[in-house]
């Protein structure tokens, strides 16, 4: 393997390392015995972790809710963009320049100004609250990550 390739590699390794241990402090931080988190755990337990995944249905409701969110919104975002994707690449003309720009369009917008916007969409048409609603939304300001 050249040289480069195993630098990016390494590079790659570093940056894996670093975005995971977020993760990894707060899931540490969550055997604490007490109600206080604390990096290192003291008297440490699995508490929190039964109470999430066995004992408290509402934990594993909201999980079951986010997964469904992110899988539905994820297939959809990228459903959408492959054949849009495909006709910007095919045309490069002034609607397929437009298109693309109405897909970047949720990132041109700060994220409240999108989410409010969304917000009375779903309240004027009786989506407001309702999983379909979050996967549509989540949807259309995603579907630019795909397209690009």
């Amino acid at each position: 393997m050249t040289r480069l390739h195993w630098s990016a590699m390494i590079f790659m390794g570093l940056a894996a390392i670093v975005l995971a241990m977020p993760i990894v402090v707060v899931s540490a931080a969550a055997l604490n015995g007490g109600r206080t988190m604390l990096f290192p755990p003291e008297d440490p337990t699995l508490a929190r972790f039964v109470e999430f995944f066995v004992s408290e249905p509402v934990w594993r409701t909201a999980l079951y809710n986010s997964t469904v969110i992110a899988l539905g919104s994820a297939a959809i975002a990228v459903l959408a963009a492959w054949p849009m994707a495909y006709w910007i690449w095919k045309r490069s003309d002034t609607g397929s320049k437009a298109l693309a720009g109405l897909a970047a369009m949720p990132f041109a917008l700060p994220p409240i100004v999108f989410g409010v916007g969304l917000g009375f969409m779903w309240a004027f048409t009786g989506g407001l609250g309702t999983i379909w609603a979050a996967i549509l939304s989540h949807a259309a300001l995603f579907v630019a990550l795909p397209l690009v």
